[in-house]
């Protein structure tokens, strides 16, 4: 498989350039270099569609895509030439069918699965639909799941909690964000792992591992709300727990867990905001008491103080650096 892009920003496959009858195997080239092998065998005469993008980590590989009706087979030959991974599968539109080690199972929306890379097998799609998938080491997994083996080709029910956390932290890495960081990386891929494992199993052993990734994908989603609600003026604690399903408390206590309040992070992000907007040419014509009333404040006396405190400078001041 191909290597990471130097800065780790995610990759897109734009098939529009590509002539028609050149489409599927430039895919099927594609598909094998950067994520998984697969013989395709399309279910329509018109010119196979697919949309995607994928984002490569060390040890990690994370796809979403939009593909045509089609048969896709792992044969002996692709096999025999791929390493131990684990290929775990959500269906996110349509009908996805599968087989793998003598199970035959069919998906709904919101299900999955996981194949081992070693093992014969298909999948295919009666008609066009979404799926996310996720490649992973084997070692990454068997340290976590207890017989990981017999997981194959078992459906993941769409209600399973950590699916859906896992479904909610992937589609934060859709972000066209680079990750160049070691150190964020590998918490990132650790956070996966832990939720692919609480995905796959409930045993009291797996809890104790993936606590982890569980927590800290919950608390992403907690954080990536209250930045999406900024501009709300009721935006409290308690509006956020019924949102996330959780108590007032328990919110507290993971913000608690990072050295600071509910209300510090909210004033933090809020004046985050409001400082990028200063410094954005393109808002220079927006008055600040608007930018600071858009971003949450009610009160133009308390925001500059708390800006000045925060920044060192008046917005004023620091709209003037333009």
């Amino acid at each position: 498989m191909d290597l990471p892009p130097p800065d780790f920003r995610l990759l897109h496959v734009q098939m529009a350039p590509v002539p028609p009858r050149q489409r599927l195997d430039f895919w099927r080239d594609l598909l094998a270099r950067k994520l998984f092998a697969v013989d395709i065998q399309p279910l329509k005469d018109d010119a196979y569609r697919v949309e995607a993008c994928l984002r490569m980590l060390p040890e990690l590989t994370i796809g979403w895509g939009s593909i045509d009706a089609s048969i896709n087979r792992r044969t002996q030959r692709l096999v025999a030439a791929d390493n131990d991974d684990f290929f775990l599968t959500v269906n996110l539109e349509g009908k996805l069918g599968a087989e793998q080690n003598g199970r035959e199972i069919s998906l709904g929306v919101g299900q999955g699965y996981i194949l081992a890379c070693t093992e014969k097998g298909s999948f295919h799609r009666p008609m066009q639909g979404r799926i996310m998938c996720l490649r992973l080491p084997a070692a990454a997994l068997s340290l976590r799941v207890p017989d990981l083996y017999d997981r194959i080709a078992r459906p993941i029910a769409q209600d399973n909690e950590a699916l859906q956390l896992l479904l909610h932290y992937a589609q934060m890495l859709q972000a066209n964000l680079p990750l160049q960081s070691p150190e964020l990386r590998n918490v990132i891929a650790r956070h996966i792992y832990d939720l692919v494992a609480m995905t796959l199993t409930t045993s009291r052993e797996t809890r104790a591992f993936s606590v982890g990734g569980l927590r800290a994908a919950r608390f992403h989603a907690i954080k990536s709300y209250i930045v999406a609600n900024l501009h709300r003026h009721d935006l409290n604690v308690n509006m956020v727990a019924d949102q996330n399903r959780l108590g007032p408390r328990q919110i507290q206590r993971l913000f608690e867990s990072e050295g600071m309040t509910f209300s510090e992070y909210v004033l933090k992000k809020r004046l985050d905001k409001v400082h990028e907007a200063l410094l954005n040419p393109h808002m220079r014509h927006r008055g600040i008491s608007d930018l600071a009333y858009e971003c949450g404040f009610g009160d133009v006396s308390h925001f500059n103080r708390v800006f000045r405190r925060r920044f060192g400078a008046s917005p004023s001041e620091v709209r003037s650096r333009l």
